[in-house]
């Protein structure tokens, strides 16, 4: 942001000008190779084939990419882009660590209510099923009740929100790995048991991801 300030009579205002920074994002293609003989395809099969297959692909092709939204890394995989996990580095100030000890820390209310805070143009949630279901229990705790919420979106589904956001999981990906499992290094050191939480806006001009 520029500089701003106030002054007195028969003052001027000391210049400021914003710094607009440039940012370049590597892209990834991404697909799938469907190959049938003709013979599979025009043979007495019941239901359609290719279309069956299709559906596979494109339903693997989204867990693959929910992959890569958290887990992309270009240093590791060129033919990748780059996902939350590269992006935040823990010291970065996009990084809130629940606690630092060894072995790691239990999910903390406070901590999300922090992120919260800091980045109010959030619009969603994204954590894998464990904490996802820690927050459900703890709806039923009338001192946290309140901030845990439920919205009927737009498919009819039941969607659970904190702090007045949605919240989404992310289970598996294609391979039926884990993509927020509890392997991530803690601050405290010890063991590698910890997962993120991570808050994102998905809104149009803006830019907002914290963890």
């Amino acid at each position: 942001l520029p500089y701003v300030g106030s002054r007195s009579y028969n003052q001027g205002f000391s210049e400021g000008t914003g710094e607009i920074r440039k940012v370049i994002d590597e892209t990834a293609m991404l697909g799938v190779d469907l190959k049938f003989d003709t013979e599979l395809i025009n043979g007495n099969f019941t239901g359609d084939l290719r279309g069956t297959h299709e559906q596979m692909s494109i339903r693997a092709l989204s867990l693959y990419f929910d992959r890569l939204f958290i887990k992309g890394d270009r240093s590791t995989d060129p033919t990748e882009f780059n996902g939350l996990q590269s992006r935040i580095a823990a010291g970065s100030t996009q990084y809130i660590a629940a606690g630092n000890s060894s072995g790691g820390d239990a999910l903390s209310l406070a901590k999300l209510a922090e992120a919260r805070l800091k980045y109010r143009n959030a619009t969603h949630w994204i954590m894998n099923p464990t904490m996802y279901l820690r927050l459900e229990a703890a709806s039923r705790n009338a001192s946290v009740a309140g901030y845990i919420t439920y919205q009927v979106n737009q498919f009819g589904s039941q969607i659970m929100m904190y702090a007045g956001l949605p919240i989404m999981v992310l289970d598996q990906d294609n391979n039926g790995d884990s993509i927020l499992d509890f392997t991530e290094a803690n601050p405290g050191g010890g063991s590698a048991a910890s997962t993120s939480i991570y808050l994102v806006s998905f809104a149009a001009g803006t830019i907002v991801t914290g963890k």
